[in-house]
């Protein structure tokens, strides 16, 4: 009997040593890594909110929430500097823009032209759809990884086929704006 009570007593002991040492260790562990994650979040904001303000810095035509949600919609896509440098040239960030060869939206998306690929990836069901700007930078995206893919990844060459012709100065304005988004997010 006293073996078993001293088992216990071992076992009780243990059990409370344990619960007191455990905790601390989780907590360390769990305390670094949400301050990490912090700390990537405050950086992210952080980046997000410069685009933001060159975006907006960028466009007399558009609030400074337009300017967050357009920057909210691009960054996810490997390519948003690309595409907000796009943007720029090309709507100079109205979501309700209109070129006299009919093309929408933010990245002047050309209905007729892709269309069939837009609602066949559920991007938009109509040409309508391209007015609103999370949308716009999706079918903008797609057509921009197209031709990107197109042209083995170089970038002038991808721009020429977005653009749909050989325009050098508008090539050079998109390059100088990524540039510029670039050296502002320091990557």
């Amino acid at each position: 009997m006293k073996k078993k009570g001293l088992i216990l007593i071992v076992f009780v002991v243990g059990l409370i040593f344990s619960w007191m040492l455990i905790p601390q260790d989780r907590a360390d562990g769990v305390g670094a890594r949400a301050q990490q994650i912090t700390t990537e979040e405050r950086k992210l904001t952080e980046q997000k909110e410069k685009l933001a303000d060159w975006v907006y810095q960028h466009s007399e035509k558009i609030s400074k929430k337009i300017a967050r949600e357009i920057v909210d919609a691009s960054y996810p896509y490997k390519n948003a500097l690309l595409l907000l440098a796009i943007f720029e040239m090309e709507s100079n960030f109205v979501p309700s823009a209109i070129s006299r060869k009919g093309a929408r939206g933010l990245g002047q998306v050309h209905w007729s032209s892709h269309e069939k690929v837009l609602a066949e990836t559920g991007i938009c069901k109509q040409e309508r759809d391209l007015f609103d700007p999370e949308t716009n930078v999706r079918a903008s995206n797609l057509i921009l990884v197209d031709m990107l893919d197109r042209s083995n990844g170089d970038v002038i060459k991808a721009l020429r086929l977005y653009l749909g012709c050989h325009n050098g100065a508008y090539t050079m304005r998109v390059l100088n704006n990524y540039v510029q988004l670039s050296m502002l997010t320091g990557t």
